[in-house]
């Protein structure tokens, strides 16, 4: 098992961020489940990642994507790009006290499974 570190942001001297981590991983061919559950998403950060996502239909079989509404940080229009990615997804909210808050990205295929 190997375990890094990397930064929500983006970090010019590696290249490291989530978002980088995200299209290595969806360009990645042993990939043919993608599941994400987070907590916000911007319309940037959905369209950053359309093209990939389209592209990665050739070997992803499964996608499953949860973004939370909570406190008004998904706007309507990040919903709407997701839309163009034609692939499961939901939206989650709750009027409890408590927030839904996770950043978690799940690759499965089968020889290698990632989580972010």
């Amino acid at each position: 098992m190997e375990v890094r570190f990397i930064g929500q942001g983006y970090d010019s001297e590696t290249g490291s961020s989530v978002a980088s981590e995200l299209i290595e991983l969806l360009n990645d061919e042993g990939f043919s489940c993608f599941k994400c559950l987070v907590a916000f998403a911007s319309p940037t950060g959905i369209s950053g990642l359309t093209n990939q996502i389209l592209a990665s239909k050739s070997h992803i079989e499964t996608y499953r994507i949860v973004i939370g509404i909570d406190q008004f940080g998904t706007s309507k229009e990040a919903l709407e790009a997701l839309l163009e990615w034609e692939v499961d997804s939901f939206v989650f909210y709750t009027s409890q006290r408590i927030i839904f808050h996770p950043k978690i990205y799940l690759f499965e295929g089968s020889e290698a499974v990632t989580i972010i």
